[in-house]
């Protein structure tokens, strides 16, 4: 019986590989984890979002006097009022009486980031507040006229500020609040949702009127 020829193909030794070959398989690796990071990201994102662009959506933005932010769709309405930094507010999670102005640095130092400020302003006025966003997230409502391109931009711009939002959120209420919006401001203390009081130190400070 003849003997068996052996194959001639040996498996190259990693020292005999150029280092050319080496670098090029490393970027192809790195570029296929790095677009398997980003659709993961872009997938998430879309998956967690908050927004079904078909429902009342509300948005408190942490600013020195609290601002709220709240748009109607099916009316294209956009309504907005600021709470004075002075305002006593029942915090959430049993945290007692706080000023609304200091509810945005008492959660970052709690660990519950902007949930605090947005619960507490939740439960005190009796609204629902779906998402907050740091001060400079009054950004995504000056969008009049943006386009598409202009709205993905802004939508990634404000996606460096601490938020809830994802980006399709960000990029949904852009384009949603372009064109034709009625834009109305509510004035909380002349309309006496909020009203001047003295506390027990003497200070002067703002309550919420119930109901």
């Amino acid at each position: 019986m003849p003997a068996r020829g052996r194959s001639s193909y040996r498996v190259p030794k990693l020292s005999s590989l150029r280092p050319g070959y080496l670098l090029f398989c490393f970027l192809v690796v790195f570029g296929l984890l790095m677009l398997l990071g980003l659709f993961w990201k872009v997938y998430s994102g879309y998956k967690n979002r908050l927004w079904d662009n078909r429902t009342r959506f509300t948005i408190v933005v942490a600013k020195e006097n609290p601002e709220v932010y709240s748009f109607e769709v099916a009316t294209k309405t956009l309504i907005l009022f600021s709470i004075p930094k002075n305002t006593q507010i029942e915090a959430s999670n049993k945290m007692g009486s706080w000023y609304a102005g200091s509810l945005w640095q008492l959660g970052r130092q709690k660990g519950l980031r902007g949930e605090l400020l947005q619960k507490s302003i939740q439960k005190s006025f009796g609204i629902a507040v779906d998402a907050w966003i740091e001060d400079g997230g009054e950004e995504l409502f000056q969008s009049s006229a943006l386009g598409k391109i202009g709205a993905i931009r802004k939508a990634i711009f404000t996606g460096t500020l601490k938020t809830n939002l994802t980006f399709f959120d960000r990029f949904n209420l852009l384009t949603a609040l372009s064109g034709d919006i009625d834009i109305r401001s509510l004035n909380l203390t002349g309309s006496r949702v909020v009203v001047k009081t003295k506390l027990a130190d003497g200070e002067e400070a703002y309550a919420v009127v119930p109901d």
